[in-house]
This record gives structure tokens, C-alpha cells and sequence, in this order.
């Protein structure tokens, strides 16, 4: 009863006993929660896209030999720069580690790890570009590359 009352002096003063407690914004964010862990956990089968060759590919982004030769040269550079990032990350958190400055070690490696990422995917792309094939699987290119002479 003194619920309804107070209810119904908020509502003369303006306010409204729902967007006091932010309702809506409560609704809503759990209605994108929802949406989006079911967009995350659907396992239904996807719809199958015709595969593109790397020839295709090309032609359609009108790409040319030179082009492909600056590209994979470029990833080059990337995957070398990242390396280079990497180990003076590395450095630091060993740096850390020393000082025992434990959380500044932690976010460090996890800052390698992002460079690290960065650098296999550079070398993923160098790997198709002189395959010149497109859908490589991970293990392809593994083993590629582990047998590759440098």
C-alpha cells in the first residue's frame, strides 16, 4: 500500500518509478547479451561460400605480379619489425620479472603475444602469396615452414 503511494507522489513530482531504476538500459543490455551469446554459440550449419582461387582473387582486386612482389615483400618487413617489437617486449618483462613488478610482467607478455600473433599472421600471408593459394590450412603452412631453408 505505501509502495503505491510513493509511486503515485513520484509520477505528480515527474518522475517516473521505471527510469529511476534504469529499466530500459537494464532490458536492453541484457536483450544485446543474449543476442549476441546466441550469435556466438550457434552451431547451425552456415551457409557454404564458393571458394575463391588465387587467380580470381587477383583479378578481382586487379592485382598484378608487382603488386604481389611489393605485398609479400611488405609482409616481410612486418613480420620482421613485429619480431624485433617482440623480443624488446620480451626484454622488458624480463626487465620486470627482476624488479618484481609482477602485473607489469604479465601485461608485457601479453603484449608479446599480441606481436607474436602478428608475426604468424605476416608469414600466413608471405606462405600464400608464394604459394599463390588461398585456403591454406594452418597445418600446410606449418609444416612449409618448418621445412623451408632460410
Amino acid at each position: 500500500m505505501a509502495f503505491k503511494r510513493t509511486k503515485k507522489i513520484l509520477g505528480l513530482m515527474g518522475l517516473q518509478f521505471g527510469q529511476m531504476l534504469g529499466y530500459r538500459m537494464v532490458k536492453g543490455n541484457w536483450n544485446y547479451t543474449t543476442d549476441l551469446a546466441r550469435a556466438v554459440f550457434d552451431f547451425r550449419k552456415k551457409e557454404q561460400y564458393p571458394q575463391e582461387t588465387f587467380q580470381e582473387a587477383t583479378i578481382r582486386l586487379g592485382l598484378t605480379e608487382e603488386d604481389l612482389f611489393i605485398r609479400e615483400h611488405d609482409f616481410e618487413r612486418q613480420a620482421i619489425l613485429f619480431t624485433l617489437a617482440a623480443v624488446g617486449v620480451f626484454g622488458y618483462a624480463i626487465y620486470m620479472l627482476s624488479q618484481q613488478a609482477w602485473y607489469a610482467m604479465v601485461i608485457s607478455l601479453l603484449i608479446m603475444l599480441i606481436f607474436v600473433v602478428r608475426i604468424i599472421r605476416a608469414r600466413f600471408w608471405v606462405y600464400q602469396i608464394r604459394q599463390q593459394k588461398l585456403g591454406c590450412t594452418f597445418k600446410e603452412w606449418w609444416y612449409a615452414s618448418s621445412k623451408e631453408k632460410v
